[in-house]
């Protein structure tokens, strides 16, 4: 058996020369910086970065300086008629000091010196006849050392220059001294991190005897300088006098560049030098590329180290080296030789690495370059076929399911193993199209195909197959076995594309779970896609075509359906315990609480619609979510995303649904339409630098604002904190770079005012920030930048808007002190106003008092004629002999009082008359009290008058909070008292039970008012009725009752009356409806307290009655958060 299963199987012998190490940095991949709004972009002759950030290009071929911030370009040009220009149009070199200086050097045309804050060049030439001038007008090199002090390389020699006075010292070569500079032809200056000068001099392209030259340390003691040259004797010099490039690396070796074959590292304490050649026997060890034979003038241009720690070699004729110095390798770069990267050319002229650690490389060909070397490439195996499933069996033997077949590579040997299905072995494996791959906990390897289930065991490749042919009698030829998964409890389950399989490996016996129309407990859809059981030993089931996420109860064997209508990918249980679904239309997480998946949303990163592939995490807890869009790397805080799409070679469209594994050793690997991808997660994390961020260009009305002493910037934006503006500056903007130079074009920019914006903005392609005419205040201008890996940076500005001078606090302090005098100014004329008029007050007081009971008189008799009008208030009739009844004893005061008052003026006219003043001024006492009465009852008539007025008027549908005990008896009363006024023979028991906690309730008085006065007449109609059909055997009784209940009021009205009958009690709230005799009743008082209450309070009105014993009616109101406690 094993002879023919081997005879069948195919053995494929890989080599994967395209895999550098799994999981490591890919190829460098250069980016060609162009020209953008309208600036070109020539050969690059000088690199440099500012302080801000910007970066700084000398360009020949442009004539310019060029300053770039990676979105715009602008260009300052040599303009012979205007002295405040660029000082020549052949710049050689530039340097930004740390004060934001830009120094430039020009072939030919002196040294500049530009300001970009006050866009102020200086210039500085030479002159034969001043010795404290520039010592030559080519200047090839410029440094700014740790110091400040600036030294121009020039063909003339070395120079200090001094910024105050503008002269120059200098340090040429002299021939008679040995201790001086060794050649005035400079090409390189260098600041070592001991401080020390370095100056590197000879024209490789100058003919000239070859002793011309050298490398030289400058002393600053003794201001001397040490000579290191070529010596044929000495295999520990220089190879060539030529020197160009010299660089200190972070790890402190210091390397040299000259003519010829000429990389040199050197020891500075000994002075000695290893030569670093290129040797053909073996081209991988360290050295430049192999000289160009054909010219003589091949030389090293640069040497210079990237922000990951590599150095780079540049040429003139053979292109650029990259070397490793941590893995040693070495990778040469031109346009014949790694072309593919990006760069076309054969030549290195500069380089420069920014602060982002970007490095910056222009060539002879007039091309400038930007690599950024943290950018790893995600390494890929290329298998030509749709990888749809993937297993380790044992380190390193990776098992790979193809729709051409199972391969097992084993990534230890670069070998792999195809197994194909034969129709004539029955050993083979049961179909080329692998759906699933599971290794069981006794080793065991299961192969999921699209015809069953496969599985065998190592050492052994003969496969045991089961085709699931027959199903309660129905026949099922191909049954595709989409998911394999062995619960804790060793269950073995199958997920196909006719339902769920639950397997007994031992009896070999089945249990089906299928969708069932008509049975919400039965799974949703019968194509399942993946399976996987949770912490606490749930199963979830995953479905494709809008199937949803199905869970398993063990116990009763039913299944709960959540997400209808989604085609779930992968479900996947992190580390904390949270159930994770990829479906084609978003990521979601399951909320225990709520039992409901959510939508997962970022705030960076749009996930909540993507179509996820597949779910994983790595060791670090991290999750990694593959989409259409690229793979995404979530920490485990949930707060921060980093996508890794096509920049990292990873083409996005072809990642396959649950093709997902992480091994032993934690590698990820994610299946794609021809292989898969595998890295380390720890060794892609990024270590770039997050962006700096440049605010610049600050306009008000759209006036660009200067730094002056009239301006609201008061020192530099970079440096500003806070902006005060007037009212009339409020329409203002800004420029918004995030200066990251690894992929400009992926940076994001986003601003928010707070206490204007309530959500982020993101800046549009122009990256300005506009707000037009804010309203003044105190503002904060936030804003974050992120870089092409979503690495964050933010800033922040305090901005206030002053309001007019005539909305100040003094202007304010000035209104408020007019008003102070205008009142006094006005009190003083009211005082001398009241005090004239008082003595007519007096007279009239008395007057005023006699009429206040005429009045409450026609008050009374006015209110009565508009309740007769509003026939819609029927109710308020009840009212009149209740009102009338409560009036009378006031009005029995009034008029007692006034008799005895009238009778006691009498007496004083006559104790005038006799003269006895005591006897008059006792009985006047007397007169003031009877009137303080009179006065008293009149209060308590008018009082009354006003409540029923209170009840008559119509209601304006206002709420008020009033106090729901005093106004159920208040009705009571009057209802009570309206009816004994009818019929004076009519008793009743009037009991009541008021909560006193109870709270002041939100509601419409008279509304509510009239409900009760209904309810009280419809119970004593009830008593009544009843008491006449017993002949006075009976005791009539209402009783009112109130409590507080959570969150509402109940009012309930008892009689024990007559009883509703219980076929009538449905109908009592219809218009209309009156279990009364004809014409004594309408019908509308329930049917309209039923409106007043459901309706017009959003309360309850309900009826308790039991024929011939009682009838209670609640009245439920709810609570208003206005209440207050009495």
């Amino acid at each position: 058996m094993k002879i023919q299963l081997y005879s069948k199987v195919l053995l494929i012998q890989l080599l994967f020369t395209s895999l550098i190490s799994y999981g490591q940095i890919g190829q460098v991949k250069f980016n060609l910086v162009e020209g953008m709004n309208g600036i070109s972009v020539g050969k690059v002759t000088g690199i440099t970065q500012d302080p801000q950030g910007y970066v700084w290009f000398a360009d020949q071929t442009q004539r310019c300086i060029t300053r770039f911030d990676g979105y715009q370009m602008k260009s300052y040009r040599y303009n012979p008629s205007n002295p405040n220009s660029l000082g020549g149009n052949y710049p050689e070199s530039i340097w930004a000091d740390s004060a934001g200086t830009i120094w430039i050097g020009f072939y030919g045309m002196g040294l500049d010196r530009f300001e970009p804050e006050t866009n102020t060049f200086t210039h500085y030439r030479h002159n034969p006849d001043d010795n404290t001038s520039l010592s030559n007008d080519s200047v090839t090199a410029i440094l700014v050392d740790h110091k400040g002090i600036v030294w121009i390389g020039s063909y003339g020699g070395l120079d200090r220059l001094d910024p105050i006075t503008g002269n120059f010292t200098h340090y040429r070569h002299h021939p008679e001294d040995k201790n001086s500079l060794s050649n005035n032809r400079i090409r390189a200056l260098y600041e070592d991190r001991q401080g020390t000068l370095w100056i590197g001099t000879g024209l490789p392209w100058e003919p000239k005897p070859p002793e011309i030259g050298g490398l030289n340390r400058f002393n600053r003691q003794t201001e001397s300088f040490t000579r290191y040259l070529h010596d044929p004797q000495n295999a520990h010099s220089l190879i060539d006098n030529n020197v160009r490039a010299i660089y200190e690396d972070t790890r402190g070796t210091f390397w040299v560049g000259t003519a010829g074959d000429g990389l040199h590292t050197m020891d500075r304490e000994k002075g000695s030098f290893i030569r670093h050649t290129y040797n053909p026997a073996q081209p991988n060890q360290l050295s430049r590329p192999p000289v160009k034979k054909s010219s003589i003038y091949d030389h090293i241009t640069f040497i210079t180290e990237d922000g990951a720690g590599a150095i780079w070699i540049g040429t003139f004729l053979e292109g650029i080296t990259h070397y490793d110095p941590g893995t040693k390798k070495l990778t040469h770069y031109s346009n014949d030789v790694n072309s593919s990267s990006g760069f076309k050319d054969n030549s290195g002229w500069v380089s420069y690495t920014s602060r982002d650690g970007i490095l910056w490389v222009s060539t002879q060909q007039n091309n400038l370059y930007r690599i950024d070397p943290f950018h790893k490439q995600i390494p890929h195996t290329n298998l030509e076929s749709r990888v749809l499933a993937l297993q380790e069996e044992m380190p390193g033997i990776l098992w790979v399911g193809t729709e051409n077949g199972l391969k097992i590579h084993d990534r230890n040997k670069n070998k792999i193993q195809t197994f194909i299905h034969d129709p004539s072995n029955p050993a083979s494996i049961s179909s080329n199209i692998i759906y699933s791959i599971y290794k069981d906990k006794s080793g065991t390897m299961w192969v999921g195909t699209l015809n069953g289930l496969s599985y065998t065991q190592a050492p052994n490749r003969a496969f045991n197959k089961y085709l699931f042919q027959h199903l309660n009698n129905e026949i099922f030829a191909g049954r595709f076995v989409t998911a394999i998964f062995e619960d804790g409890s060793r269950q073995f389950w199958l997920g196909t594309h006719r339902g769920l399989i639950l397997m007994n490996r031992n009896s070999r016996m089945f249990k089906y779970f299928l969708h069932h129309p008509k049975d919400p407990t039965s799974l949703s859809n019968n194509y399942i896609s993946v399976i996987q059981e949770d912490q606490l030993k749930n199963i979830w089931v995953g479905t494709w075509y809008g199937g949803g996420v199905n869970l398993f109860n063990k116990q009763t064997g039913k299944f709960q359906r959540f997400l209808a209508g989604y085609t779930v990918n992968s479900i996947y249980e992190d580390a904390f315990g949270n159930i994770w679904v990829g479906t084609e239309n978003g990521l979601f997480r399951f909320d225990e609480h709520i039992n409901k998946f959510i939508n997962f949303h970022h705030s960076q990163f749009d996930l909540s619609t993507a179509f996820v592939t597949s779910i994983i995490e790595d060791n670090q807890k991290n999750l990694w979510i593959s989409t259409l869009s690229g793979i995404y790397r979530l920490n485990q805080k949930q707060n921060e995303i980093i996508v890794y799409g096509k920049n990292y070679g990873v083409n996005t469209t072809s990642l396959m649904a649950a093709a997902v594994y992480k091994t032993k050793q934690g590698e990820l690997l994610f299946g794609n339409s021809n292989g898969y991808f595998t890295f380390y997660p720890e060794k892609t994390v990024n270590t770039s630098q997050p962006p700096s961020i440049l605010l610049t260009d600050f306009k008000i009305n759209n006036l660009l604002v200067k730094r002056e002493a009239t301006s609201p910037l008061k020192k530099p934006l970079t440096q500003s904190n806070l902006i005060k503006l007037q009212h009339n500056q409020n329409s203002f903007s800004f420029y918004l770079a995030g200066i990251h130079y690894g992929n400009p074009a992926g940076n994001q920019h986003f601003y928010k005012l707070d206490g204007y914006d309530n959500t982020w903005r993101e800046a549009g392609t122009d990256n300005t920030i506009y707000y037009p005419k804010v309203p003044n205040g105190s503002y904060n201008l936030r804003v974050k930048v992120a870089n092409n890996d979503s690495l964050w940076a933010t800033k922040s500005i305090r901005i206030i808007i002053l309001p007019p001078w005539w909305l100040t606090w003094w202007a304010y302090t000035v209104y408020g002190l007019c008003l102070i005098a205008m009142g006094i100014a006005f009190d003083r004329y009211q005082r001398k106003r009241l005090i004239q008029k008082e003595r007519e007050k007096a007279r009239e007081r008395e007057l005023e008092q006699a009429h206040e009971i005429e009045k409450a008189y026609h008050k009374l008799k006015q209110t009565q004629e508009q309740l007769v009008q509003k026939e819609k208030m029927a109710s308020l009739g009840e009212l009149t002999a209740g009102i009338a009844h409560e009036i009378q004893n006031p009005l029995n005061f009034v008029n007692n009082f006034s008799e005895v008052s009238t009778e006691l003026i009498d007496e004083i006219k006559q104790e005038t008359i006799a003269n006895h003043t005591k006897e008059v001024l006792a009985i006047a006492d007397d007169l003031k009290q009877n009137l303080e009465k009179i006065h008293h009852h009149g209060k308590r008539a008018d009082a009354i008058v006003k409540s029923m007025l209170q009840h008559s008027r119509s209601s304006t549908g206002e709420k008020e909070l009033i106090n729901i005990n005093d106004l159920a008896e208040e009705n009571l009363r009057l209802a009570y008292h309206g009816l004994r006024a009818k019929d004076k023979n009519f008793n009743a028991s009037l009991l009541t039970d008021f909560d006193k906690s109870i709270y002041k309730v939100e509601v419409v008085p008279q509304e509510i008012g009239r409900v009760l006065l209904n309810l009280f007449n419809n119970a004593f109609y009830a008593t009544q009725q009843k008491k006449a059909r017993l002949n006075g055997q009976y005791e009539p009784e209402v009783k009112v009752t109130t409590r507080q209940l959570d969150g509402s009021i109940q009012i309930r009205v008892r009689d024990n009356g007559m009883g509703i009958p219980e076929n009538v009690q449905s109908k009592i709230f219809q218009p209309f409806f009156t279990t009364k005799p004809t014409g004594q009743g309408t019908g509308l008082g329930l049917s309209l307290s039923y409106d007043i209450i459901t309706k017009g309070h959003g309360g309850e009105l309900r009826v308790d009655s039991k024929e011939g014993e009682f009838t209670e009616f609640s009245i439920i109101l709810p609570r208003s958060t206005k209440a207050l406690i009495v």
